[in-house]
């Protein structure tokens, strides 16, 4: 009889703490009703703070399934998938919010940030028509292309000894034939016109040469080769260092078949030892497409040329 007394007292007991869990839950949810959503985003958000943007879209994702129709959520998962290299679900989600979040509050506010970050995003809607490259554009589709184009700029004109005579001179001067090397000359020239420095400088053969390298690590999504392009302290428009990398190794490591065009260099001495290289980028991938200005400040450390400032432009 007390044995089973003694039982009963047990199973009350649990009864008890059960009631008391589920009264609990009843006075969290009427109290604090955002509570798990305000975790998963708070949560979300201090991952994007240290650059892991995988986290952070878990995070988001679990925020969204407890409010779906929450657009400021929705620009902060765009945002955290454009970060991770995910462009086309970035801008998949930022297309959502255009088209849904009419008539919400605050909604004009939320679609205008909606559409200016789709439209950093670059998408083409229209391929471009395949027109002939001018004389003046190098595309460097291959390493040796800067090397061949620098080596036809440095070879000596050749012009013939007996191009002049004496005789010739003094009754109706004759003019030479074309020398052969002022043709790849003029084309360098071209291709940069406001080059501060001649186009058979060293200095611009290994600036040069540095751009190509930092476009061959791209390509070959050759991570350490490509950061070690840049300088030490380089952080581009990321809050740190880390995340920086996270994002750039991210983006690089994603893309798929990827193709990177650059032609109408333009290479500027700006200050000692510091030159902006300007050229137009191409970059192609599986999944992506995008094209327009970029400029990279390359800065001799110790013997070598490092890109300390990088901007891009449609």
């Amino acid at each position: 009889m007390k044995k089973s007394y003694k039982y009963l007292m047990i199973i009350s007991a649990l009864l008890v703490v059960l009631a008391s869990c589920s009264y609990t839950k009843e006075i969290s949810e009427k109290f604090f009703p955002n509570g798990d959503f305000n975790t998963q985003v708070v949560k979300g958000d201090s991952a994007m703070e240290i650059g892991n943007f995988g986290k952070a879209i878990a995070a988001y994702e679990e925020a969204a399934k407890l409010k779906p129709n929450d657009w400021d959520l929705k620009l902060k998962q765009a945002k955290a998938y454009e970060l991770d290299g995910k462009l086309a679900q970035a801008f998949n989600i930022y297309q959502v919010i255009i088209d849904s979040a009419n008539g919400v509050d605050s909604s004009e506010k939320v679609i205008a940030i909606a559409k200016t970050n789709q439209a950093k995003l670059g998408f083409g809607k229209e391929p471009a028509a395949p027109d002939a490259k001018p004389a003046s554009t190098i595309t460097l589709d291959s390493k040796a292309a800067v090397a061949e184009t620098i080596a036809e700029a440095k070879r000596p004109l050749e012009i013939p000894a007996n191009a002049y005579k004496p005789a010739d001179v003094a009754a109706a001067p004759t003019p030479a034939p074309a020398p052969k090397a002022p043709v790849a000359v003029a084309q360098e020239k071209a291709v940069a016109p406001e080059v501060a420095k001649p186009a058979n400088n060293p200095e611009d053969a290994a600036i040069l040469a540095a751009v190509e390298g930092w476009r061959s690590a791209w390509i070959d999504q050759n991570l350490d080769a490509y950061v070690d392009h840049y300088a030490q302290d380089f952080k581009g428009e990321a809050k740190t260092r880390k995340a920086w990398l996270a994002q750039r190794k991210s983006k690089i490591s994603h893309g798929k078949s990827i193709k990177l065009e650059l032609s109408n260099f333009n290479v500027k001495n700006v200050a000692k030892d510091t030159f902006d290289v300007e050229f137009t980028q191409n970059y192609q991938s599986a999944s992506y497409n995008d094209k327009g200005n970029k400029t990279l400040r390359l800065k001799r450390e110790k013997n070598r040329w490092v890109i300390v400032q990088e901007s891009f432009k449609h």
